[in-house]
């Protein structure tokens, strides 16, 4: 009964979120974005799928057959993230908005993801005792990409290849719950000001605490 009630509650909370946000096709994808500067998020999010028409087909490929779209909010653990369970490749709004964050980085961001999509696709389920070489795996496939792009991404490939060579140290539960905290804080107060339901938003509040204690059992 919790488990149906932990999904419910995630479900509803995406569909809500969704239906606020501002919906465009780009390349044959579905984009969501859910801040209010949205023209611009946007903008920035058209010109990353244009460097990945030139120089990752494949990862659009495997946005347009593996994922049901992208969408932009607060509501990652990280800069992204691939949701299963809704199929959403989720890119963190902070993440797109901060004049740092160039298209390029914003398009490495997604093939990494959307590599996530094209593993669990082919039946490399992301578990404990997999997880590095998955995250190698995406890593990877974002140091290709930058290697491809034009003269003034030495920068992009020296982050992948930082990647690429941390120990597997970040990728452990403590780090995960690290990161969702603060997440899931602002999830809920964005929740409380879209008027929702206190009751709901309490009991999300509950359900996230558990999830949040599991990832350290």
């Amino acid at each position: 009964m919790g488990s149906r009630l932990r999904a419910f509650g995630r479900s509803f909370e995406v569909w809500l979120f969704l239906r606020l946000a501002e919906r465009r096709e780009i390349q044959g994808v579905p984009v969501a974005v859910g801040c209010e500067d949205a023209d611009q998020v946007f903008d920035k999010i058209e010109a990353a799928f244009e460097l990945l028409e030139f120089y990752g087909k494949q990862a659009l490929a495997g946005l347009r057959k593996d994922t049901n779209g992208v969408w932009v909010d607060d509501v990652s653990p990280g800069i992204a993230q691939w949701r299963r369970d809704h199929r959403l490749v989720v890119v963190d709004e902070d993440y797109v908005r901060d004049p740092a964050t160039s298209p390029r980085h914003v398009a490495s961001a997604l093939i990494h993801e959307v590599t996530h999509a094209r593993l669990e696709r082919m039946g490399f389920e992301y578990v404990q005792d997999r997880r590095e070489r998955i995250e190698k795996a995406c890593f990877r496939r974002e140091l290709a990409f930058a290697r491809r792009l034009p003269p003034g991404a030495e920068a992009l490939v020296a982050e992948a290849e930082a990647q690429l060579a941390r120990p597997p140290d970040y990728l452990t539960p403590e780090w995960r719950r690290a990161r969702m905290v603060e997440k899931n804080r602002r999830r809920l107060e964005k929740l409380r000001e879209l008027s929702v339901p206190r009751w709901f938003v309490a009991a999300l509040e509950r359900l996230s605490t558990r999830r949040l204690s599991r990832l350290v059992d």
